[in-house]
């Protein structure tokens, strides 16, 4: 069977070194994706439309955040330089999961 070579089957397959998966697609990929949201909710901000903007982007926000974390973990798991850097990128994909799950226990108790 044939790999797919897109952009985003490689890098949840982790084919990106550890520093480019983690700190250009996952940290600064999100923020993009975080103040995009922001912007278009202020933009659209009391209507309809700033509203479905803000929920779909959330979606994709979530939707790449699990790709790259993926990716993250995979990319150090192939990682062959000093043994810290994928420790500590694991470590902090643990980290959101963990924060992700307490944040949906929260809004839970609220709804």
């Amino acid at each position: 069977m044939a790999q797919s070579s897109t952009f985003l089957a490689r890098l949840f397959r982790g084919e990106y070194p550890l520093a480019k998966t983690f700190w250009l697609y996952y940290i600064i990929g999100s923020v993009l994706l975080l103040v995009l949201g922001e912007g278009l909710a202020a933009m659209f901000h009391g209507s309809v439309l700033g509203s479905i903007s803000y929920l779909v982007l959330g979606i994709v926000q979530m939707l790449w955040g699990i790709v790259c974390m993926v990716g993250v973990w995979r990319s150090a798991g192939r990682y062959t330089g000093s043994r810290v850097w994928p420790v500590l990128a694991k470590v902090y994909v643990v980290l959101n999961i963990v924060g992700a799950i307490f944040l949906c226990v929260q809004l839970m108790r609220v709804i």
